[in-house]
């Protein structure tokens, strides 16, 4: 977003590395260290924002591992043939969001039943792609940012240790309250085939390296994350 208010669309065509730049000096994250996977950097799905349209539930809230909110994403849907994003980036020590803002095309193919599917092509392959991800400056597919998912980095035994663990928090006191039994039975099948899995192995996490993740949510508009965004005007960490 330029001093003015106005768009600022990002430039495909031009290298960037203001991402790392602006934080090279005094940052908490070594270059060396910068995360090389996907789930460590804002997200954005096309077939999500579609199903938001017309919604109270359209503004895209991210947080990091520490369940701080890192930043937002409000988002212009035109006539299924234009997506104007306008996303607001902070305290994501790799990452720099002052040139987040972009259009990106829309495009939509029929599937069975006569239902449409929205997809957006990746501004550098040209490959249609539902998840959009902004790392180096760009909005782009993983592919492309040269990002892979994080399992795929991690060994088995740290994967089943950090899914075990994910349910053990989930369902291992009992059933939540208002989910369905069987989501529940379910649940506790997969907990006890990983536990079998894994057996008498000590439980292992991720190194440092591995410590990032950006996870976001859909939520409507109200006073609180009004405030919240305001932070980004008065140059305040949330």
């Amino acid at each position: 977003m330029g001093g003015n208010g106005a768009l600022t669309p990002a430039i495909w065509s031009l290298p960037s590395r203001l991402c790392f730049e602006r934080y090279k000096k005094g940052s908490a994250v070594p270059e060396q260290e910068q995360p090389r996977y996907s789930e460590a950097y804002p997200r954005f799905s096309i077939s999500q924002a579609k199903a938001k349209v017309g919604t109270e539930r359209r503004i895209l809230l991210w947080r990091n591992q520490d369940n701080h909110a890192i930043g937002t994403l409000r988002f212009e849907w035109e006539a299924d043939q234009r997506l104007t994003l306008k996303p607001r980036i902070q305290d994501l020590p790799y990452c720099d969001g002052s040139t987040a803002d972009a259009e990106l095309d829309i495009s939509q193919e029929l599937t069975g039943y006569g239902r449409s599917q929205y997809f957006t092509i990746c501004p550098r392959c040209g490959q249609r792609i539902d998840i959009v991800i902004y790392c180096d400056g760009y909005w782009q597919c993983s592919k492309c940012h040269g990002l892979r998912n994080r399992s795929s980095l991690l060994d088995r035994v740290i994967r089943i240790s950090i899914e075990l663990g994910a349910l053990e928090d989930e369902v291992g006191n009992g059933r939540p309250f208002r989910m369905r039994q069987k989501s529940y039975d379910a649940k506790v099948e997969r907990l006890q085939e990983l536990a079998a899995a894994l057996g008498k192995q000590p439980r292992r996490v991720p190194d440092r390296r591995f410590r990032f993740n950006v996870s976001g949510s859909w939520e409507a508009e109200t006073d609180s994350l009004l405030y919240f965004e305001s932070g980004f005007a008065r140059g305040l960490p949330w």
